[in-house]
């Protein structure tokens, strides 16, 4: 298994959305369990790239799909 150095973050956040998503029917719980799968994602591919299993940008398409450019820190 690669990553580690977010002690694989990814994978609770990701059974989090899934437990929402399988127990309650309310659109906006479903909308912020398919953030938080975004949110995983982007955790994983960062994990991947701060362990050095991949390298930058590889993890940016992720990251933006979470946050706007506007949030971006300058």
């Amino acid at each position: 298994m690669s990553g580690g150095s977010l002690h694989y973050v990814s994978g609770p956040i990701e059974e989090a959305a899934d437990a929402i998503r399988k127990q309650s029917k309310n659109p906006l719980h479903i909308a912020f369990a398919k953030h938080l799968l975004k949110v995983a994602k982007a955790c994983h591919d960062l994990e991947w790239v701060l362990s050095g299993d991949c390298s930058s940008p590889s993890e940016e398409p992720a990251i933006r799909e979470v946050i706007s450019h506007t949030e971006e820190w300058k």
